[in-house]
C-alpha cells in the first residue's frame, strides 16, 4: 500500500474497546507522527507498509549528469544516479492494560468509559514514543528514548547537511528540515500484519503480588487487552533531511529575547545545503520558534519630543507557521536541553 495513496488512518487504526477511532483524542505535539501540531500546523508526513521485517530502499547519493537533447538519426545517451542499496529495519511496538474488573463490572456504562480513558492513555504514550524515536532513536536525550526501537534522524542525518547556529550553554535545541516522500526522501515504514487497535478485552486471573495470610497465592479478576505493530523509518537520500544544531533558547519565553539566536537567513543557509529539492516540512520545538519569531520582529524608531529616539516593538504574535512556503510544525519530543553538537570542519 503506497503512502502516495494513504492517509494517516488509513494505516494507525487506533481504536477503544467501544470501536471509535481515537488518534485525534491525542492532545501532545506529535507532527513528525501526526502530520499536525495541536496549533493547527500541518506538515506532509509520508507512510508505507511492507510484506516484510525489513525494507531495502535505494539511497539516492547523486542524480545523473545527463544530456537528454539528440540530434536526428543519432540516439539518446545512458546515464544513472548514484544509488547505494540501504536496509532499514521495522521494531516492534505495542501496549497494553489491565484492569480490575470491579472497575468495569459495578456501573456498565461508567466502565465502558474507563476502558476508552485506558485506551487513550495508551495510544497517546505510544504515539509520544514514536514521536521521540523519529528523532533520537536510540541516543539518549532527556531518559526517554529506547534501544530497542529504530533508528532516528538525529543519527541519520547526513553531517554535511547540518548548520551549527553557533548557540553556547545548557539550553540548546534543534530544526529538522525533512523531505517526507516514500520514493528518495524520509518514510515511516509499517511491517503490515501489525495492527493498531486493541484486541478484544478478556477476563483473566492474574496472581497479586501480596499474599494472604496464609502465605497463600491470591488472584485478581482483570480485564486485559493489548495492540502490536511493526513500525519503522526509511532515510531513502543523503537529501532527505538536513538538521540546525546549537540554537540557543535560554532567552526563548524572556521579555527580551536573542534576535540573532534562530533567523530566516539560518534556515535558508540549511536548506542551500540541498544540492537538488528542498525540505517539505520544518520541525522543531516552541522554544526555537519564539526565537525565530523574536528574529522577525520589526523595531520602529521614532522621534521623541525631547529630541531622543524611542524604540516602539511590535512583532508576531504567534509561532511561525511557515518559512519560504515550507510548513513549520512544532514538537514535543524535542528538547530544549541538547548537547551541544560540535560540528567537523
Amino acid at each position: 500500500m503506497s503512502a502516495l495513496n494513504t492517509t494517516l488512518l488509513d494505516v494507525l487504526k487506533f481504536k477503544g474497546n467501544d470501536g471509535r477511532e481515537i488518534i485525534n483524542e491525542v492532545i501532545k505535539n506529535n507532527p513528525a507522527f501526526t502530520g499536525n501540531d495541536t496549533m493547527g500546523h500541518s506538515i506532509p508526513v509520508a507512510f508505507d507498509t511492507i510484506s516484510k521485517d525489513k525494507f531495502k530502499g535505494k539511497y539516492r547519493i547523486g542524480n545523473p549528469d545527463i544530456d537528454p537533447f539528440r540530434i536526428i538519426n543519432r540516439g539518446f545517451g545512458t546515464s544513472q544516479g548514484a544509488y547505494e542499496d540501504r536496509e532499514f529495519s521495522v521494531a516492534t511496538a505495542g501496549q497494553f492494560y489491565r484492569v480490575d474488573q470491579a472497575l468495569v463490572k459495578r456501573d456498565a456504562e461508567a466502565g465502558a468509559k474507563y476502558l476508552t480513558a485506558r485506551c487513550i492513555d495508551q495510544v497517546e504514550a505510544t504515539v509520544n514514543a514514536m514521536e521521540r524515536q523519529f528523532f533520537y532513536g536510540g541516543q539518549k536525550q532527556n531518559g526517554k528514548s529506547s534501544k530497542n526501537g529504530f533508528q532516528g534522524l538525529q543519527m541519520l542525518v547526513d553531517p554535511n547537511m547540518v548548520h551549527d547556529a553557533k548557540g553556547q550553554g545548557a539550553k540548546l535545541a534543534s530544526m529538522y528540515l525533512v523531505y517526507f516522500n516514500n520514493r528518495n526522501g524520509v518514510t515511516w515504514i509499517f511491517g503490515e500484519n501489525g495492527t493498531m487497535e486493541f484486541s478484544e478485552p478478556k477476563e483473566i486471573l492474574v496472581d497479586d503480588p501480596e499474599r494472604d495470610p496464609n502465605g497463600d497465592i491470591r488472584q485478581i479478576p482483570v480485564i486485559q487487552a493489548h495492540f502490536e505493530f511493526y513500525p519503522g523509518v526509511a532515510y531513502l537520500s543523503r537529501y532527505a533531511a538536513g538538521r540546525i544544531v546549537n540554537i540557543d533558547v535560554s532567552t526563548a519565553f524572556e521579555t527580551k529575547k536573542n534576535r540573532e539566536a534562530l533567523t530566516d537567513e539560518m534556515i535558508a543557509t540549511a536548506i542551500a545545503k540541498w544540492p537538488y529539492g528542498a525540505p517539505n516540512a520544518i520541525i522543531t520545538t516552541k522554544a526555537a520558534g519564539m526565537m525565530l519569531a523574536a528574529s522577525r520582529t520589526v523595531t520602529t524608531l521614532l522621534g521623541a519630543n525631547n529630541g531622543g529616539d524611542v524604540t516602539v516593538q511590535s512583532g508576531y504574535a504567534v509561532l511561525p507557521s511557515e518559512h519560504n512556503g515550507i510548513p513549520i510544525a512544532y514538537t514535543d519530543a524535542l528538547v530544549n536541553e541538547e548537547k551541544r553538537v560540535v560540528i567537523s570542519t
